[in-house]
């Protein structure tokens, strides 16, 4: 059984917990890592009643804590993880698997240049690559990425100062001492040796992963048309695999047409929880609060599924008589060609059509329907990751001719079709965005905050920034000319660990990364800051080419201004009339999960 006495806690955010049990890569520490994930995940399985802990993720040598922080603190998230030291077992017998690469050139743009650094020749740099077994330490970054350790010393190589903006799958790429196959296309940071032909993830298998932590990986050389082949043959990158499309009758039950999709309009929940120890990113809506709001407003559970539309939004006509309600950034929304108001109930006729234009401000809006989409869940959630295909309707965003399906609408109190004057504002307490102009947004120190030294934080926290139009769900990018100070940390390289919806990423570049919705379950570059909970929506609300400035508060202020947030969010519901704020509950009964909905007199 592994020795486990020893560990630290350090805050990640204030809603996660990075419990670190030290920073020398080896197979001892990870299979403590991976036992001590084991044994919260155990705990946690034993109350079910507990929702406070929602998951435990390992990776090289540390453990991923995610908790709700309405719920919880940082101590009481600790104090959970030192009562689940008792439940901690063995590892399971390791399995070998076998895995195909071809080497060089466009399959491995950078062979050349690591055997260059190494003095070797490229056919010397793929030989001592596939001439071990490693390791996989953890699954992350990407859903099924595999970080694999032990590379030999003399093939190890840095990552890129800048990483690439995409990647393609099965792209085989070295990082220092670890080595890993990106199984989808996306941005990425390590230098690429090759590229395999196999789909290491698929979301209809249990578990979704090929591989998995403590199994050991062989890699063996390919040809090109060995490549080509088994990439299009079962089991491989390239063979055809569309996503989930929802109910199986979709025209039966449709209650809503795309006529036209907007910029990027896709189908978005709380996100996707459970799944990050397998590298699944949660996704979900970028603005929490807005999507919420805009589901309570007609009834739903605060965790239904929505609509996210990003600028522009879309035509949508109403094949089926719909309550809807739209929050976040404001339009010129038309029903029928009459104004729409934001933050209210409204009921569309069938034959009705909705035009959402481009914003007047900010960046997402949400649109939810009473009853919710009525899409099969993957995962456990509805929410669209598109880079891997899960989710939403057939894992992408809406195209034109989309039909999306509706669930039976909520009880409700009032009669009426919603209509009222226009209000794009809404309550000042519903509003989505940031205080001044750049928008200010408030952040907690990082875990690699005094390893970059002291003036590095204070730069990021002086700085005013613009976020990049290369921004997206994935990650906001921000630029402000002149590198951020990084003399404490100098080219030291960390051992990929957990990120955050949140997280600022300081890469050697020196230009901050924020990770988003979106973002990788793990990353390798160094944890400046992260951005608090109550503000992730307002920085989700600043458009490309936006202003925004950082303000370092204390791990209770970030708290304090999440629950404050929630009371001021809850008291604009109840002044806007019952017939909007009907209660909805999650109660457990004798280990039995109830939803139970609550209207007011």
């Amino acid at each position: 059984m592994p020795n486990l006495s020893q560990f630290e806690c350090i805050p990640l955010g204030d809603d996660g917990l990075l419990v670190r049990l030290g920073d020398v890569l080896s197979e001892e520490l990870n299979e403590r890592a991976r036992s001590l994930a084991d044994a919260v995940e155990a705990a946690k399985a034993d109350d079910p009643a507990d929702d406070g802990i929602i998951e435990a993720s390992p990776a090289y040598t540390s453990v991923f804590i995610d908790f709700d922080p309405l719920l919880l603190t940082h101590a009481q998230a600790e104090a959970f993880v030192r009562a689940s030291l008792s439940a901690v077992s063995s590892g399971e017998a390791r399995r070998v698997v076998r895995v195909p690469v071809a080497y060089g050139g466009e399959a491995g743009p950078d062979l050349a240049s690591i055997a260059a650094e190494a003095g070797l020749s490229a056919d010397e740099v793929a030989s001592i690559h596939c001439g071990r077994d490693y390791p996989v330490y953890m699954l992350g970054f990407a859903p099924g990425f595999p970080y694999l350790g032990g590379v030999d010393e003399r093939i190890a190589s840095g990552r890129l100062k800048t990483p690439r903006p995409r990647i393609p799958a099965g792209s085989v790429g070295i990082a220092g001492r670890q080595t890993g196959v990106y199984p989808f296309d996306s941005p990425g940071g390590w230098k690429l040796v090759g590229r395999s032909p196999i789909r290491l993830f698929d979301a209809s298998m249990d578990p979704p992963a090929t591989l998995r932590p403590g199994d050991l990986v062989r890699f063996y050389p390919v040809s090109l048309d060995e490549f080509d082949a088994m990439s299009r043959g079962p089991g491989g990158i390239a063979e055809h695999r569309e996503g989930p499309s929802g109910p199986t009758d979709p025209l039966e039950r449709a209650a809503i047409r795309v006529v036209r999709p907007g910029l990027s309009t896709t189908v978005q929940d709380l996100g996707r929880r459970g799944y990050q120890k397998y590298g699944v990113p949660v996704s979900g809506a970028m603005d929490h609060r807005s999507a919420s709001l805009a589901n309570r407003l007609v009834g739903n559970r605060a965790t239904d599924a929505c609509l996210e539309t990003t600028l522009i939004g879309p035509s949508l006509e109403f094949l089926a008589d719909v309550e809807f309600a739209v929050t976040g950034a404001p339009s010129a929304m038309t029903l029928d060609g009459a104004p729409v108001p934001m933050y209210e109930r409204v009921r569309a006729r069938r034959g009705s059509v909705l035009e959402m234009p481009p914003v007047s401000r900010g960046a997402r809006s949400y649109l939810a329907v009473a009853g919710g989409f009525a899409i099969d869940p993957v995962m456990g959630s509805r929410s669209t990751y598109a880079r891997a295909g899960l989710g939403g309707l057939r894992g992408r965003r809406l195209q034109t001719g989309d039909l999306l399906p509706v669930g039976p609408a909520p009880a409700r109190l009032a009669d009426g079709d919603g209509r009222r004057e226009p209000d794009s504002s809404g309550s000042p307490a519903l509003q989505p965005f940031a205080s001044g102009e750049p928008a200010r947004i408030r952040v907690v120190s990082g875990p690699e905050a005094d390893a970059l030294g002291p003036d590095c934080l204070a730069a990021f926290t002086t700085r005013e920034y613009r976020v990049s139009a290369d921004s997206d769900r994935m990650g906001y990018r921000l630029e402000s000319g002149e590198p951020l100070p990084m003399r404490g940390w100098g080219d030291r390289e960390m051992l990929s660990s957990a990120v955050n919806f949140g997280t600022v990423q300081a890469p050697p570049s020196g230009s901050p990364i924020v990770m988003m919705a979106d973002r990788q379950t793990c990353g390798g570059y160094p944890r400046l800051a992260s951005v608090i909970s109550a503000d992730l929506g307002a920085l989700a609300q600043v458009p490309p080419g936006g202003r925004v400035r950082f303000e370092l508060v204390s791990a209770a202020e970030a708290r304090s201004a999440l629950l404050e947030r929630e009371r001021e969010s809850e008291m604009a519901l109840i002044s806007r009339g019952p017939a909007r704020v009907a209660r909805r509950f999650a109660v457990t009964v004798d280990g039995e999960r109830f939803d139970v909905a609550v209207e007011p007199r």
